[in-house]
């Protein structure tokens, strides 16, 4: 065994696992993980997205202000990228999927102003607990309603610091109450070309973690090295939705994937880093470091509500270009 550090000094055990496809000897990652400098982003005053400034290294924060005000049924849900230098980039829903069918939007900082995707200004990033920005101030990536509720996953940058965001979509659990939808989810892709944001279905996601959080899923992750390669958690075949049964205890169970694209995310070709489980994989990350090896790190067991049920173990994988070959 060795112990598995990242940037938030988080201990985990590596240890050869038979679920894993191919077998590998277990690795060590680097001691240390940077991070890239500029404001830490967190749900703070009002349940909204806010920002903290660090001026020594992440050492002391102060408050910066508020990025923008959602609904007011619960929270809006981002996730970010930043180039390393003078941009960071923002996904968002409007709100918590329990509570409003929700959009996806996407929107960028740079220079203290907040741009659309097109780079059109909406204005100066508040620096007070309030904001007049709302989150279809920004660049509609994708259109939810009742039968297709969106919830972002990661967000990545390509090679010409063009944003890419994977994200699931709920499908048609209209009118359902709390606990009986979310039997259906799938995973889409979004890139902009420089123009405009180009999307698309990628795959099937399965069914709901558990009832009551109707849009819980196995989530996902864009290789931060490569946004034409990610890697996600479902217990449904990703191209045609038949059910993932093991043959190890006969129950369906959520399993990883590595799916790639040679065509800009028209298609895609996945092949399977678990299989035949006996309990859930779930959660995949990335963690961007320098090797020409993929890092893989998620968890294992049962989750059963997100408020102290679940029975879990960190996992983690070093994966090759050998692990995957070409057909």
């Amino acid at each position: 065994r060795r112990a598995l550090e990242h940037h938030r000094q988080v201990a985990a055990v590596v240890q050869p696992d038979p679920g894993v496809v191919r077998e590998r000897d277990p690795e060590l990652l680097p001691d240390r993980v940077d991070v890239d400098p500029g404001p830490e982003r967190h749900r703070g005053v009002g349940l909204d997205p806010n920002y903290l400034i660090s001026e020594d290294g992440g050492r002391g924060w102060r408050y910066g202000g508020k990025l923008f005000v959602g609904l007011d049924g619960y929270s809006p849900y981002c996730k970010y990228v930043s180039d390393g230098k003078a941009t960071i980039h923002v996904v968002c829903t409007e709100d918590h999927p329990n509570n409003y069918d929700n959009s996806l939007y996407h929107a960028f900082i740079r220079g203290g102003q907040v741009h659309r995707s097109d780079g059109a200004v909406l204005g100066p990033l508040s620096t007070t607990t309030n904001s007049p920005l709302r989150p279809w101030d920004f660049t509609r990536i994708y259109q939810g309603g009742p039968n297709h509720v969106a919830w972002m996953t990661d967000i990545e940058l390509d090679p010409e610091k063009n944003p890419v965001v994977l994200f699931t979509v709920q499908m048609n659990s209209a009118g359902l109450p709390s606990g009986r939808g979310g039997y259906d989810h799938r995973f889409h892709l979004a890139r902009w070309d420089g123009g405009r944001w180009r999307e698309s279905e990628i795959a099937y996601a399965g069914k709901r973690l558990y009832a009551g959080e109707d849009d819980y899923t196995g989530l996902g992750a864009i290789d931060p090295q490569n946004p034409d390669v990610v890697y996600i958690s479902t217990d449904a075949d990703p191209q045609t939705g038949a059910p993932l049964i093991s043959s190890a205890d006969g129950n369906r169970h959520h399993e990883l994937f590595r799916g790639e694209t040679k065509d800009r995310g028209a298609t895609w070709r996945w092949l399977p880093v678990t299989e035949n489980s006996t309990m859930d994989n779930l959660r995949p990350i990335v963690p961007r470091w320098q090797d020409t090896r993929t890092a893989l790190v998620w968890f294992r067991g049962s989750y059963r509500a997100n408020h102290g049920e679940w029975t879990t173990k960190v996992m983690a994988s070093i994966l090759t270009a050998k692990d995957f070959p070409s057909p």
